[in-house]
């Protein structure tokens, strides 16, 4: 056995044989490999619940945004003008690409409220309650997609 000095003792360390240190390195790289993975697996669920809650936040906005409409004032009269789909739509995809959200058209629904399965579109006028929904699908760890869909209320004023 060889030994060796520590604080002016001598210490014995064991002599592993060969197997032994084979069995350390296999178990080290299985320990590391798996660290890695949970590592990186929670950084994936970090970015997949940003998106998500931005993406949430982004739809609570533009519904507040098409629900007040545009207000202004020329000559000591006020006009009012609501917005039509296609502006909130095109809000929403403005929005979006500030966060690095890739959204198109396709995956943003306007539709009354009263129509669940949103096959009728809605004009935005006075009183009308409408259901903003985007659906979208993110990449995940391995190239999983992950559906997101979010969505919110609002009424025109």
């Amino acid at each position: 056995m060889a030994s060796r000095r520590f604080f002016s003792r001598p210490v014995r360390t064991p002599c592993r044989n060969k197997r032994e240190r084979g069995a350390f390195m296999a178990e080290a790289a299985v320990s590391v490999g798996l660290l890695f993975f949970i590592i990186f697996a929670f950084s994936e669920l970090g970015v997949f619940l940003y998106r998500q809650l931005t993406l949430q936040y982004l739809v609570n906005d533009t519904a507040r945004w098409a629900s007040l409409g545009e207000v202004t004032e020329i000559r000591n009269s006020i006009s009012f003008r609501h917005y039509t789909a296609d502006q909130v739509k095109d809000h929403l995809r403005l929005a979006a690409g500030k966060y690095n959200i890739g959204i198109s058209v396709n995956d943003i629904h306007l539709c009354p409220v009263t129509d669940p399965t949103c096959t009728t579109s809605i004009p935005l006028q006075k009183d009308a309650i409408f259901s903003l929904r985007v659906t979208r699908n993110f990449p995940l760890i391995f190239r999983y997609r992950i559906p997101i869909s979010v969505h919110a209320v609002g009424r025109v004023e």
